[in-house]
């Protein structure tokens, strides 16, 4: 017995120095690319503020522009999460970038590399009277207090499916992660986590779930043949009863039957459990007057039904479904992106090359609805 502890206090400790190891690495690879992507963006920034028609008499001496990268942060599960080994699981996200423009110290101006196509740069002027407003945009507010904290900084978003919102920034302090948000306080890697996710645990298991998703969408959706991979995302944005509710509100009976097609799919239902599951959602349909949104939970419509569908399911087939459904979520993001991908930044490419103006995306979206959705 004293010979297996001794045996796990030395693999214990070979594993923290290897995690150590490796951690420093990791901090010389992210500052070497985060100065050099930083410098990217700075330079293409300028470029096309010099072509814009109100910053280009502006640029001068007095003339600054900081630019933020945007990380996602990835964890594989393999090694201890904690403020130190944080960093080994940041990755360029190089897609999208942010700046922000000042003239003599002052507000000016933002710019956006945005995601839609990898070298796409927009500068936009703020107008004098919006350069008084203290809260004029949320990035904007973050940037100055992070500035103030570490001279590397980023936005980051922690799993794939999330919206990326510009709401928190990351960064490098004594080789430690740490945030901060819209309330401006300061927070370890892990007290970061448990704010947002509830504890680090459940992030881990997000995160998992989230390769579990990634997995099954190779093995539904992904295909070298364009053509039957754009035909496989639209199967799965099609049968998705929350996508119908978006895109065709009406269609309730539709919706319906594809909310139970899924459920019956996973736990088995009784006839008498979906009878009252369906009474249940009727009726709070009925008296919610405005959205419920949270993207955490299980939506119908605006609503959210995880409490009701709780109360009907056993405990055993909503822990199933609930798991399952967030799978079937992660899915349906990767179809949405891949469509999108196909039909606006693809073919606006072609449209490019062709000295063609670029589609309107609101347009694209209508076509994209048209193909899922009226058939």
């Amino acid at each position: 017995m004293k010979e297996y502890k001794y045996f796990i206090l030395k693999l214990w400790i070979f594993l923290f120095f290897i995690s150590i190891d490796q951690t420093l690495l990791a901090q010389r690879d992210f500052r070497k690319t985060y100065l050099a992507y930083t410098k990217i963006l700075t330079d293409s920034f300028f470029l096309k503020a010099k072509t814009d028609h109100y910053m280009r008499k502006e640029i001068d001496s007095s003339f600054t522009l900081v630019s933020v990268p945007y990380y996602q942060f990835t964890y594989n599960g393999k090694i201890p999460l904690n403020n130190t080994t944080g960093i080994q699981f940041l990755h360029l996200f190089d897609k999208i970038g942010y700046g922000v423009i000042k003239k003599k110290g002052k507000l000016f101006g933002y710019a956006e590399k945005y995601w839609q196509k990898k070298d796409w740069y927009q500068v936009s002027f703020i107008m004098e009277g919006e350069m008084s407003d203290p809260v004029y945009r949320t990035e904007i507010r973050l940037i100055p207090a992070a500035e103030k904290l570490s001279a590397t900084y980023f936005f980051v978003h922690f799993l794939p499916y999330e919206t990326m919102y510009f709401t928190s920034i990351g960064f490098l302090d004594k080789g430690q992660l740490k945030f901060i948000d819209t309330s401006y306080q300061v927070y370890t890697l892990t007290e970061f986590l448990c704010k947002r996710y509830g504890s680090v645990e459940k992030y881990i298991e997000l995160g998992q779930n989230n390769q579990t998703a990634s997995d099954l969408y190779s093995l539904k959706i992904a295909s070298k043949d364009s053509i039957i991979k754009k035909a496989n995302c639209i199967n799965i944005i099609r049968n998705d009863y929350q996508q119908w509710a978006i895109n065709v509100p009406t269609d309730t009976t539709k919706v319906f039957s594809l909310f139970f097609r899924e459920m019956d799919s996973i736990v088995k239902l009784k006839k008498c459990q979906a009878q009252m599951l369906k009474e249940k959602i009727l009726i709070k349909l009925k008296s919610t007057e405005g959205p419920t949104l949270c993207g955490k939970d299980i939506m119908f419509y605006n609503i959210e039904i995880s409490r009701i569908i709780s109360e009907v399911l056993t405990e055993n087939q909503f822990s199933l479904y609930n798991k399952k459904r967030r799978l079937n979520q992660g899915l349906v993001f990767k179809a949405n992106e891949f469509l999108w991908q196909l039909y606006f930044v693809d073919n606006n490419e072609k449209r490019a090359l062709e000295n063609l103006p670029p589609d309107d995306s609101e347009d694209v979206n209508k076509r994209i609805r048209k193909d899922v959705f009226i058939y």
